[in-house]
């Protein structure tokens, strides 16, 4: 099977989760702000933030090391039982430090609300952070395999209980801490059906600690990057709330979330190219990594652009839908500037694998870190002077110095050419779509709104693509079918 025939039918899988994340992600805005109140929201999303962080960074990419050095169902058996029980030991001292923060530091004076008790917070945010990074490697198990079927089919079950349980949860009338800790109620009892299901099919053998360096050779270099990472997609909402008020980060919040609708569905592809691209870069197929790349940027170009422009102009309908009319009138200008930065960063997402495969992960965590230190700075400097714009503006630069630093390292293992006619004709089209779109009679309806200009302009760019000779009929029914 050819590459890029397998990385699409995979990702067709990974679609399906992708949108149960996003509604996951974009359920909860109408659920928190309505019921408990931007402020709150704004809590939520700088809480979840934090425990990303210190998942993802303590985690000490071990998932990633777990797909890279198992190569079979005999190889998966002990792999997986020295990263599990590695995991086990870095998460029970990730979580004492969780502990040890949130004793030294003021997060009453942060909370700014009487109704959420910050010691409890605390405790409940750091069995989250045990049970994710447990729950990073069970949920890997599969993916290492190649069985990206099943790994999608597990995440996508994973949010769609975590979305149904939240809204039961502030339905009910419960708060942060209760939407909290029915996250950590689904996350340890997954873990537990997991980890039963693993040891039954494939059983465990004792630890071998002499391998645990070269697990942690491979995923040390990838700290700074995941550490990074974190900041750079969540530090902005910390000092929103840090400088200003919960209130400024719930109204972000949702606006991020909206923008991204573009992030989530330009990383559909990621979860099957870490082991394709890994198992190609080992067989020596260069050649067809190269045409694989060739084609993933272009469709990136071709879908992600028309998207930008509608996400734009539907900036204030959909904020609109989904949160209070104070958030929508707010926020609504900070999309176009996210979305934007998403879009470049779509194309760093895919070719990162490249240097992930080459174990070239230094210069990965190099880039990331540059950019997250660049991000911080440039927040620093203006979220006290212009606030949201600030905030929007520092995500943007970031998002494109990441890419452009990623690009470069790429190209020193083999060169990927971006598809500059296609761009400019995927803006032109995209031009003509929004002119078209901007003129047509206003609906009142948000919901008709957002669907009718959705078909529109759907139609509209695709035909005005093809007229220019971008791709033919014939190219999408050989796409679709492939």
């Amino acid at each position: 099977m050819k590459l890029g025939n397998k990385v699409l039918r995979d990702s067709l899988f990974t679609l399906g989760q992708t949108v149960a994340q996003l509604f996951r992600g974009l359920a909860i805005i109408p659920l928190i702000t309505n019921l408990l109140g931007a402020g709150d929201y704004g809590i939520w999303t700088t809480v979840t933030a934090v425990i990303g962080l210190f998942q993802s960074t303590g985690g000490v990419h071990l998932h990633g090391a777990l797909i890279r050095y198992s190569s079979g169902p005999e190889t998966m058996k002990r792999v997986y039982t020295d990263i599990l029980f590695l995991t086990l030991l870095l998460g029970s001292i990730v979580s004492g430090v969780v502990l040890f923060f949130g004793s030294i530091v003021d997060v009453d004076v942060l909370l700014e609300s009487q109704d959420i008790d910050a010691s409890v917070l605390v405790l409940v945010s750091a069995g989250i952070v045990i049970s994710d990074m447990i729950m990073q490697v069970n949920l890997n198990f599969p993916r290492a395999l190649g069985d990206i079927r099943r790994y999608e089919i597990l995440r996508t079950t994973r949010m769609i209980v975590e979305a149904a349980a939240l809204f039961v949860v502030f339905v009910a009338g419960g708060g942060v801490i209760s939407g909290l800790l029915a996250l950590l109620a689904i996350s340890t009892l997954g873990n537990l059906g997991l980890f039963l299901l693993i040891v039954r099919s494939y059983g465990l053998v004792r630890p071998s600690l002499s391998r645990f360096p070269q697990y942690l050779r491979y995923g040390a270099p990838m700290i700074p990057q995941e550490l990074s990472k974190s900041i750079l997609s969540q530090v902005d909402r910390f000092l929103l709330l840090y400088f200003l008020s919960p209130t400024i980060a719930g109204i972000y919040s949702a606006a991020y979330g909206v923008s991204g609708i573009l992030k989530r569905f330009t990383s559909i592809l990621n979860s099957t190219l870490y082991p394709t691209v890994a198992g190609a870069w080992d067989s020596g197929k260069t050649a067809e990594l190269k045409s694989l790349y060739a084609g993933i940027f272009k469709y990136i170009t071709i879908l992600a652009v028309p998207a930008l422009f509608g996400i734009a102009l539907l900036s204030k309908p959909l904020l609109s839908l989904i949160s209070t009319p104070q958030i929508a009138n707010k926020g609504a200008f900070l999309i176009p500037i996210l979305s934007s930065g998403f879009l470049v960063r779509a194309y760093q997402d895919s070719i990162e694998y490249i240097l992930t495969a080459s174990e070239q992960t230094s210069k990965i965590g190099f880039a990331v870190v540059l950019a997250a230190a660049a991000n911080f700075t440039l927040n620093i400097l203006l979220i006290p002077r212009y606030g949201l714009l600030g905030a929007a503006a520092a995500t943007f630069v970031s998002e494109i110095l990441v890419t452009a630093v990623i690009y470069y390292f790429v190209g020193q293992e083999i060169h990927i050419p971006f598809p500059t006619q296609t761009l400019f004709a995927a803006l032109g089209s995209a031009v003509v779509m929004s002119l078209v779109l901007y003129f047509l009679p206003t609906i009142s309806n948000g919901i008709f709104e957002i669907i009718a200009y959705v078909i529109i302009g759907a139609v509209i760019y695709f035909a005005v693509m093809i007229t220019l000779g971008e791709f033919s009929p014939h190219e999408i029914y050989s796409f679709v079918n492939s």
